[in-house]
């Protein structure tokens, strides 16, 4: 299904004077807003290039690659460089030189036209969305004191947890009521560790949250497609859970995806971890109408996120027992690129701790993982 562009792209005449091409072009430089120095450069190069070159003649893309590869600061992303200077030929409705500089710059660039199940790596860069590890964050989740009372009872009730006691376990042939066992936390993490069924994965995270978050504040809900608008089509995305905010109605707070009991720690499903949370934060408000008495709801234009607030928004990856935490913040300029099929003007910087993942079966790192989850209750209840 197809939805209304909001500003669809207005052509230039087929005759135009150099004025009116001038003019098209310096609108197009000017929408141009970049922090990065070079791709200013390249932007002005392009323009200039264009300006140069007669109505009969198509604009020579060559020249520009050549300007990239020579000119691009050592040690940086030429292909980042390579997807700007198309995006501007496509902007400025070069389209012959866009379709050449496509080709000879091995471009791969073409909207995302398919469901969040399907993401792979190339979306999150079409999309201009880039990770960058723990240890650079300016508030790391797991460096502050532990001190709420939910989280340092879950701690104390689990101390006797370790992989020795489920190895022995295993070689005693424990079953899961093993008396060494104390609560069904430790039952779930020991069928687990013995490879049992996926849903026993959606159990411990629901008890993980039941332990750590009030209930009468957050929910956490179950797996639910949501629409997810791309190019001004509508796809699917179903992430696994997702934790609501009661008091202020709030559903896209926390996204987990890829609950599973795979053993490959690579890259898998993250990008389909963004793609869950961009369609959350794609929800619109619903505002109830009266007419005669008869009361309804309508889906407003107002989007639930307040990205006038540059507000984090968090996600879980979650394999077994072991979880990864993601953070952004979106901003409206990049879903409106996103919903329009365009790639943003800015970077997302998505920050992520180590990919193989956080263990609660380990103690020092189920103090952790505790640290992060009670850190982001505490940041929503802060924040929302």
């Amino acid at each position: 299904m197809q939805v209304d562009d909001p500003n669809p792209i207005k052509r230039p005449p087929l005759i135009e004077t150099h004025l009116e091409k001038e003019t098209r072009i310096n609108t197009v430089l000017s929408s141009v807003h970049s922090k990065d120095l070079f791709e200013h450069n390249v932007a002005c190069f392009i323009a200039a290039q264009i300006l140069q070159v007669p109505e009969s003649k198509m604009l020579d893309a060559d020249i520009i690659k050549v300007f990239i590869s020579k000119q691009a600061p050592k040690k940086s992303n030429i292909k980042e460089y390579l997807y700007f200077a198309y995006e501007f030929l496509t902007l400025s409705e070069e389209w012959e030189a866009a379709i050449h500089f496509k080709k000879i710059a091995n471009i791969k660039f073409s909207p995302i036209n398919h469901s969040a199940s399907q993401w792979t790596e190339q979306d999150l860069e079409i999309l201009r969305i880039y990770f960058k590890d723990e240890e650079s964050w300016e508030n790391p989740l797991f460096n502050s004191p532990l001190n709420d009372p939910m989280g340092l009872k879950f701690l104390d009730e689990n101390q006797n947890l370790t992989e020795d006691l489920l190895k022995n376990l295993k070689k005693a042939k424990a079953n899961e009521l093993s008396p060494e066992l104390k609560n069904k936390f430790q039952r779930l993490i020991y069928m687990i560790y013995n490879k049992s069924q996926k849903s026993v994965v959606y159990q411990l995270m629901d008890l993980v949250f039941e332990k750590l978050f009030e209930e009468n504040e957050f929910q956490l809900f179950p797996q639910k497609n949501f629409d997810l608008i791309i190019n001004n089509f509508k796809y699917g995305a179903e992430p696994d859970r997702y934790l609501g905010y009661l008091p202020k109605g709030m559903s896209s707070l926390v996204v987990i995806e890829d609950i599973s009991l795979k053993e490959e720690m690579e890259y898998f499903a993250i990008p389909q971890l963004i793609a869950g949370s961009i369609a959350l934060l794609q929800q619109k408000k619903n505002i109830k109408i009266s007419i005669n008495e008869i009361s309804y709801s309508e889906t407003s234009e107002t989007y639930l996120w307040p990205f006038e607030q540059e507000k984090y928004i968090f996600m879980l990856r979650v394999i077994g027992f072991k979880i990864t935490f993601f953070r952004f913040k979106p901003n409206q300029d990049f879903i409106s690129a996103v919903i329009r099929g365009l790639r943003p003007k800015q970077k997302t910087l998505v920050e992520k701790t180590d990919i193989d993942g956080k263990s609660l079966l380990d103690p020092a790192e189920r103090e952790m993982i505790v640290k992060g989850l009670l850190n982001i209750k505490k940041y929503i209840k802060e924040n929302f």
